[in-house]
């Protein structure tokens, strides 16, 4: 008969962040260790926006959404792990995007490790403008990210999709709020 086994990871924390990984096999109360699995160097990575970042992002939001009835939300990540399309998708959906009275939101989003990018629009602003507009107001964004200009860019597409809201979604002082936070969503911070 053969003894039962179950199989752990055993990790442990050492100096300086630095993560090992073995798999271990437990078999009859003793452990025998099979070979590292994983070995990687945990650094601590600069914050992908710093708050000068965020500020700047959250002021371009501002001024957009002031001239305009729609919203307009940021997410950065380091990475997307799916399509990008998928994925900024899905944090349409988190930040409740969708809820907007006039399905007027937009969302930029960026995977800064991945190179990725997505600028999606809810159905509202994605029938007054179509197809056309999202692909080049992404090209132009992705030139300044290809540049190594993460905010300029960020601050740029923010800036052309306030002008294309205000066009198709004026704002209105009698009935108009902000639906959505203007917060710059940030994979460092919690979620």
């Amino acid at each position: 008969m053969r003894p039962k086994c179950s199989l752990i990871i055993v990790s442990s924390l050492a100096d300086k962040a630095v993560f090992g990984a073995v798999l271990c096999r437990v078999v009859l109360g003793r452990e025998r260790r099979l070979g590292c699995i994983k070995q990687t160097v945990m650094e601590k990575k600069p914050p992908l926006l710093t708050n000068q970042d965020k500020e700047r992002i959250v002021k371009a939001i501002g001024e957009a959404e002031q001239q305009s009835s729609g919203e307009i939300r940021v997410r950065v990540e380091r990475l997307c792990g799916e399509d990008v399309l998928d994925r900024a998708a899905w944090w349409f959906k988190k930040l409740k995007m969708h809820k907007t009275f006039l399905r007027n939101g937009v969302l930029i989003y960026v995977a800064v490790d991945d190179r990725k990018s997505a600028i999606i629009g809810d159905v509202g602003i994605h029938r007054k403008l179509g197809d056309n507009y999202w692909a080049q107001t992404h090209a132009d964004m992705v030139n300044k990210l290809k540049a190594g200009a993460l905010v300029d860019g960020i601050v740029g597409a923010v800036a052309d999709v306030g002008l294309r809201l205000k066009e198709a979604f004026p704002y209105d002082a009698v009935w108009d709020k902000n639906e959505l936070s203007d917060e710059v969503s940030v994979e460092d911070e919690k979620e």
